[in-house]
């Protein structure tokens, strides 16, 4: 791809997401719950499997993973079931690891084919990646996150559960190399989620990214899963609630601002969440149920980043009628029942009590309870369990 080529592209694609952007927020603002366009940013969860066991991670995949995955055939079905010509952002993620998904690379080949102007990324640990899957991803225009949590080995094999930090290391580095080689365009991210086992390690992380010329280390707090949700079969340790920085705030505080300083003067970004000193509570601001939909491998639908592991029940039940894209279009679905609650649960001058108790839990909150609120980083899911509404 030339140099006028892709400044179109991402002229397009700018365009396009100023315009949902403006939509958007227009449908909130007014409390619209029904609306006349179809969900702009697409997260495929591209296979039930993992080759980590991550302590933060809410799935136990040996003992629940079913290796079930997205083929290239069922993504066709699906694009055909949307309005691709409104999407603004696709995700390969949200689930087991990307790349143990073979046709990974011709799922991302076929939907650059379709549209170019999507932006489109691939979330992946790197544990065991293909080059010339890679490549391909590259020159598709895929943009990557890379999963890494630690700077060192051994704080790398408590959070993951396995021995595989100076491959991961490798391979990003085999990355770049590689997109270099290809001229692509593609933005490569290493991201860290940060509790007390490894926030300590955060300056020497975003200095490990610069020096294999990532362009940003990306950062999350932990939200520490109930109980039974922490359990991974073969693991004796894993994550207590004390892991979180809500109990280690001047801590936190503290690494996150000189690893800012650290990143800025390194030339590479940085993106965190709000700091513990900075508690501004603002208005309810979730926008997800008016543009986001998540794709199990099976096709059915959830509805936000989390909901594949708090709505799973209900949906696996029969009880909240999110949606299929496998067997249904958008529209059978999009402004029914369930997705109208789940847009006045997210109002800003939210009043009724028809509401979608899952929201209740939610660790996103963050960005309008602010950090110091001790439930969006310890999750509470009573609310939503001991519910038996249907939607």
């Amino acid at each position: 791809m030339n140099r006028s080529e892709d400044y179109y592209l991402r002229a397009k694609s700018l365009i396009r997401l100023k315009k949902m952007h403006r939509r958007v927020n227009k449908a909130v603002k007014e409390g619209h719950t029904v609306l006349s366009f179809g969900p702009s940013s697409i997260n495929l969860m591209m296979v039930d499997s993992c080759n980590s066991q991550c302590i933060m991670c809410g799935h136990d995949y040996r003992t629940l993973g079913t290796g079930e995955r997205l083929t290239l055939e069922k993504v066709r079905i699906i694009y055909g079931h949307l309005n691709m010509e409104g999407v603004v952002d696709l995700i390969y993620g949200g689930g087991g690891e990307p790349f143990l998904n073979p046709e990974l690379a011709d799922i991302a080949e076929y939907t650059h084919q379709l549209d170019p102007v999507i932006q489109h990324t691939v979330i992946t640990n790197m544990i065991k990646t293909d080059m010339q899957a890679c490549e391909r991803l590259l020159r598709n225009r895929v943009h990557f996150l890379v999963s890494v949590n630690a700077a060192r080995k051994g704080t790398y094999q408590q959070i993951s559960g396995v021995q595989a930090f100076d491959q991961v290391i490798s391979n990003i580095q085999a990355l770049v190399d590689t997109r270099r080689k290809c001229r692509s365009k593609s933005k490569i991210s290493m991201s860290m989620i940060l509790m007390d086992q490894n926030i300590r390690e955060l300056v020497e992380f975003v200095r490990l990214a610069g020096s294999l010329r990532v362009d940003k280390v990306k950062t999350l707090y932990v939200r520490v899963y109930p109980e039974s949700f922490r359990v991974k079969q073969g693991r004796e340790h894993r994550i207590d609630a004390r892991q979180s920085l809500f109990y280690h705030q001047e801590l936190s505080d503290q690494y996150i601002k000189t690893a800012e300083k650290t990143a800025k003067k390194m030339g590479i970004g940085f993106e965190h969440e709000p700091l513990f000193s900075d508690n501004h509570l603002v208005s309810r601001k979730c926008t997800e149920p008016w543009k986001s939909v998540f794709v199990n491998t099976n096709g059915d639908i959830f509805p936000c980043a989390g909901s594949e592991i708090l709505f799973k029940h209900k949906v696996d039940n029969n009880m909240y009628h999110c949606g299929n894209l496998l067997v249904q279009n958008v529209d059978e679905f999009w402004n029914n029942h369930f997705w109208q609650t789940l847009r006045r649960t997210n109002l800003e001058n939210f009043e009724s009590d028809e509401f979608v108790p899952e929201c209740r839990c939610c660790g996103n909150s963050i960005n309008w309870l602010g950090p110091k609120e001790k439930r969006v980083h310890i999750m509470d899911w009573s609310i939503a369990e001991s519910s038996e509404k249907e939607l």
